[in-house]
């Protein structure tokens, strides 16, 4: 069984779960929604950044607040939380993976210091994690693009071939055995967004932008950036400058990519998302999405609303357009946290 999760998105799961039940903003007979357990990955503001997670509504802190963290993906299986992130305590900046049993570690780097990297993305599969992200290479004065499989050295992702300039990695997938990690490198004269296949030399998708985000369904690759391009397979489509993607997921046939939509320079942006060639706008201006997650074809958005941590849940999306019913608080539950927000979402 796989789980997913991260900025980049979530795949689906479908396991027991305990409930919660929200109120719904539809009038008609049905008067309550029974959810499944949501769980959120994020940050909010102390003194410093401080990496956190949530279970619907309730906040547990990852750290003490003493150094800056951010908790960047998150998933659970029967009941074990796993979040990936980083924390810079105890004298170390670093890529970090924690769990709900008050287990923590910095994951290595192949520089022999714990120092320099970043943890961006998280993938369970087969009872192993994997987890994309970076690290700095101190000799070579660059940023690597890298993942970890368990805690084990990661493994180095090559960029434009020569190893002098920086490559990320934002997002990871694993599908019959074989290792996808999304992201992007610089050639010393611009970004490219690109993916890589078991470690092998990138496959380039795209000049001039960065993140990018991938899913996978029986070995077809489904990618998208941040500048709005879309791959199925090496088959690219154009999003349009009004939206600014961060994840993507498949679901039932269904393409289902989440991000920002650009609404007007008076408005600014908008969470959202698009199940095949439909767009569905929140319509809360200054909100931005991070995060989707499928699941019985109800829609779980994440990311952050006037400043704070939110999420959104709507009701299975219609084959014909019409747009999902939102339930909670005004279209979403906002959690009380000042200046946080949500990274990834994770439905169980």
């Amino acid at each position: 069984m796989k789980y997913i999760l991260s900025c980049l998105g979530a795949c689906f799961v479908l396991v027991s779960c305990s409930q919660t039940q929200l109120p719904t903003q539809s009038t008609d007979a049905t008067s309550a929604i029974v959810l499944p357990k949501i769980y959120a990955a994020g940050s909010y503001m102390k003194t410093n950044q401080v990496a956190c997670y949530w279970i619907n509504t309730t906040c547990y802190d990852l750290t003490d607040g003493t150094g800056q963290s951010s908790a960047n993906a998150i998933a659970a299986i029967n009941g074990k939380i796993y979040i990936a992130g980083y924390r810079n305590g105890d004298g170390i900046s670093g890529a970090c993976l924690w769990t709900n049993d008050n287990q923590f570690s910095y994951l290595p780097n192949n520089t022999g210091s714990l120092s320099g990297a970043n943890a961006r993305s998280l993938f369970i599969y087969n009872g192993n994690t994997y987890i994309a992200g970076d690290y700095y290479d101190k000799i070579s004065n660059v940023f690597v693009a890298c993942y970890w499989v368990g805690s084990s050295l990661p493994v180095a992702l090559i960029g434009d071939g020569t190893g002098i300039h920086d490559s990320h990695a934002t997002g990871i997938y694993v599908d019959n055995n074989d290792i996808y990690v999304s992201g992007y490198y610089y050639d010393g004269a611009t970004n490219y967004s690109c993916y890589w296949k078991n470690g092998g030399t990138p496959i380039t998708l795209h000049s001039g932008s960065t993140q990018s985000f991938i899913a996978v369904n029986s070995g077809t690759t489904y990618n998208v950036n941040s500048s709005g391009n879309y791959w199925i397979g090496d088959i690219e489509n154009d999003l349009g400058s009004w939206i600014m993607p961060s994840a993507i997921s498949i679901s039932s046939g269904h393409v289902y990519i989440a991000g920002s939509f650009y609404e007007g320079y008076s408005l600014g942006y908008t969470a959202g998302f698009m199940q095949d060639s439909s767009q569905y706008r929140m319509h809360m201006y200054s909100s931005v999405c991070n995060s989707i997650y499928i699941r019985n074809e109800i829609v779980y958005l994440a990311g952050q609303f006037a400043g704070k941590a939110s999420y959104w849940v709507g009701l299975p999306v219609l084959d014909n357009g019409t747009s999902p019913t939102w339930i909670g608080y005004q279209n979403g539950t906002y959690l009380p946290e000042q200046g946080s927000t949500i990274n990834s979402i994770f439905v169980e």
